[in-house]
C-alpha cells in the first residue's frame, strides 16, 4: 500500500483521481529523496576525500619515504568508497530520509490524515532514526524550498526528541534486552541505538534545550 495514499473509508477503494494524484506525490516525494541522498552523498564524499588527504600527508610524514608509506597505507588511511557504499546499504538511513522528504509533501499537500509520525510507522523506521537525518535533509534541500516546510521538518523533530524518541517497546535510546526483539501490534522491529547515534541524539537534546533557555 502506498505510504502517501490517505486511508480511505470503510469498504471504500481509491478513486483512479485520487490515484492520480497520489502517484505525483509519490513521484515528487522519490524526486526529492534522489535529490537529497546526492546532496548528502557529494557533501560526504568532499569531507571525507579531505580527511583521506590529511591521512595521508601524516601518514607520509610519519613513516619517511614513500615505499614506507606504501606498505603502511592501508592500516592508518580510510577508505572513502567503502564508507559511502556502508552509508547507501544502510536501510535505515535510507528510510529515514524517505520518511523526512515524504513528510515535506506530506504537509505540502495537507494530508492531515497523514500527521506525523505516520508517514515514519507507515516506512517501519521509528521517529528516533528519522531526527538523525534532520539536519541533513535540510542542508541539501531544492534552493527555494518553502520555509513553512523546512519550519515543519524542524517541528517535527522537536517532538521526537519531546516524545516519541522515549516512546514504545520499540524505541531504539530505551531499548533493553528484557523486552522482546519483536511484538505483536507494532510493525517495527526493535533496534538499539549504536553508541554514535546515541550520542549524536543526546547532543541535539541538548542544542535545543540550549536554545529554548536562551
Amino acid at each position: 500500500r502506498s505510504v502517501l495514499l490517505p486511508p480511505q473509508g470503510l469498504g471504500a477503494g481509491p478513486t483512479s483521481e485520487t490515484l492520480h494524484a497520489n502517484a505525483y506525490r509519490e513521484s515528487l516525494a522519490l524526486s526529492l529523496f534522489y535529490y537529497v541522498v546526492e546532496g548528502v552523498i557529494y557533501s560526504e564524499k568532499q569531507r571525507l576525500d579531505q580527511r583521506q588527504a590529511d591521512e595521508i600527508r601524516l601518514a607520509t610524514a610519519v613513516l619517511g619515504s614513500a615505499q614506507q608509506q606504501q606498505q603502511q597505507q592501508q592500516q592508518y588511511v580510510l577508505n572513502p568508497a567503502a564508507v559511502l557504499s556502508t552509508m547507501l546499504s544502510n536501510d535505515v538511513f535510507l528510510a529515514s530520509m524517505l520518511a523526512c522528504v515524504s513528510q515535506l509533501v506530506v504537509f505540502a499537500f495537507n494530508i492531515h490524515t497523514l500527521d506525523f509520525p505516520a508517514v515514519p510507522d507507515a516506512l517501519g523506521v521509528h521517529p528516533f532514526h528519522t531526527a538523525l537525518v534532520v539536519d541533513a535533509c535540510l542542508a541539501h534541500l531544492p534552493p527555494g524550498c518553502p520555509d513553512s516546510l523546512k519550519q515543519h521538518l524542524k517541528a517535527c523533530e522537536e517532538t521526537i526528541v519531546e516524545k516519541y524518541a522515549w516512546t514504545g517497546i520499540d524505541s531504539p535510546i530505551l531499548a533493553s534486552p528484557a523486552i522482546p526483539a519483536s511484538s505483536p501490534g507494532t510493525q517495527r522491529q526493535r533496534q538499539p541505538a549504536s553508541k554514535a547515534s546515541a550520542g549524536r541524539f543526546l547532543s541535539r537534546v541538548s542544542s535545543l534545550a540550549a536554545e529554548r533557555t536562551h
